[in-house]
């Protein structure tokens, strides 16, 4: 598939992903990534400091914790990146669309962008050209995060044609004044480099 290509690609299954893995694992979400050769992808809710493997995606979610709250979350307002100069490389910050349904990226780090091929910034979710079984994953993870209020913990293969074998992802969400996710924020690691096809 020509990843490239998003007319060619089927509707994305985000409600019944999103629900697998609230649920506690996403048969549907495997599927897609078996169906061209990759491993299902791994999803920790609530992840533990211990769960991240890289001191980078540590600090953020440590940043996240100590951040001052709105009800229950870390009010988007007070993200200050000179408060985590030393993860911006690895960060993105999405902008949540209408009812949860699409994301905008607002920032979009240049290790992810270099290593991706391109820099997402004011573009959507939905228009990433990948493949589908990528585009599901992000669309529900980022479902479950403002549904759940908790931070979630996903590593997965990526198509050939990025020069990264895999992305390790903490995704965290961030509330508005009124309490209501509005934002939120990810570290994205690459996995080892390669030439994309």
């Amino acid at each position: 598939m020509d990843a490239a290509n998003n007319s060619e690609m089927r509707p994305v299954p985000t409600e019944r992903v999103a629900t697998e893995i609230r649920d506690g694992g996403s048969p549907t979400l495997n599927a897609m990534f078996r169906s061209w050769g990759a491993p299902d992808p791994l999803i920790v809710v609530d992840p533990a400091e211990s769960d991240m493997r890289e001191s980078r995606l540590v600090t953020l979610l440590r940043y996240w914790r100590g951040m001052p709250k709105v009800k229950d979350l870390p009010n988007c307002e007070d993200l200050d990146p000179i408060d985590i100069t030393s993860t911006l490389g690895i960060v993105m910050l999405l902008e949540v669309l209408e009812t949860g349904d699409d994301y905008r990226y607002l920032i979009y780090g240049q290790e992810i962008a270099e290593r991706f091929g391109r820099n997402m910034v004011g573009q959507r979710t939905s228009d990433i050209p990948t493949h589908p079984s990528v585009t599901a994953l992000f669309l529900a993870c980022y479902r479950v995060v403002i549904e759940t209020r908790r931070p979630i913990l996903t590593e997965h293969s990526a198509p050939p044609q990025v020069s990264a074998t895999s992305w390790r992802r903490l995704v965290m969400p961030l509330a508005g004044k009124g309490g209501q996710v509005e934002r939120i924020l990810v570290g994205n690691i690459p996995g080892t480099w390669r030439n994309p096809s």
